[in-house]
């Protein structure tokens, strides 16, 4: 026997028949394993298996003429999200700058107030959200699909150069107003911000992605 799953028990017996050579029974008992994600097996994540999975995806938003995300927020807005699949909590912030000029008008129009001093953030709450309400096997509805580190990490993209933009006054939170951004790369990704006007932020509140 040359090949063996790993996730397979094997017992063998040999029968011997006159004038021939042994013949060997081989009896198998699969084992499954529960999707539970823990430390280990996040750290687990092949980073072969990421790194192709990564490839794959940005070879997607070139051919699409997206350009390429920045390597160093694709590596912290996984992390960030890993860490989110572990802990409950966190304090993890994520910074990405500025809105341009585009948004700021938009808002402006929409809301009244004046967005040039606002900062964009992702911080763990975001992240811990998403996971909760659309990742791993937390994900319901049958036309979405979970959310994975990789996924997340293409909301900045969603943000900067999104298809569809939408002011929502009281938005999904019920509590601050949200703007949802749409931006369709092979399926349609859908990232909501939340606008916290007393400290002049617009924080991600949640993403999903629609098949």
């Amino acid at each position: 026997i040359d090949l063996i799953d790993s996730a397979t028990e094997v017992n063998t017996k040999a029968t011997v028949v006159p004038g021939k050579e042994p013949i060997r029974k081989v009896q198998s008992k699969a084992t499954v394993v529960p999707e539970v994600h823990t430390k280990k097996t996040v750290r687990d994540l092949s980073a072969k298996t990421k790194a192709l999975a990564l490839e794959i995806e940005l070879e997607l938003l070139d051919l699409m003429g997206l350009g390429r995300l920045d390597d160093e927020i694709i590596d912290r807005m996984i992390s960030l999200y890993e860490k989110a699949m572990i802990d409950k909590t966190g304090k993890d912030v994520i910074s990405l700058g500025k809105l341009s000029s585009t948004e700021i008008n938009f808002l402006k129009n929409a809301t009244g107030i004046d967005f040039s001093k606002f900062r964009r953030i992702v911080d763990f709450n975001g992240a811990r959200h998403t996971y909760k309400f659309h990742g791993g096997n937390h994900e319901k509805l049958s036309n979405q699909i979970p959310v994975e580190p990789i996924h997340f990490a293409f909301a900045p993209k969603v943000i900067s150069e999104y298809d569809t933009i939408k002011f929502q006054p009281k938005g999904i939170n019920k509590r601050n107003d949200t703007i949802l951004y749409t931006k369709k790369i092979g399926k349609t990704y859908f990232v909501v911000e939340e606008i916290i006007t007393g400290e002049n932020k617009l924080r991600l509140h949640t993403m999903w992605i629609k098949k």
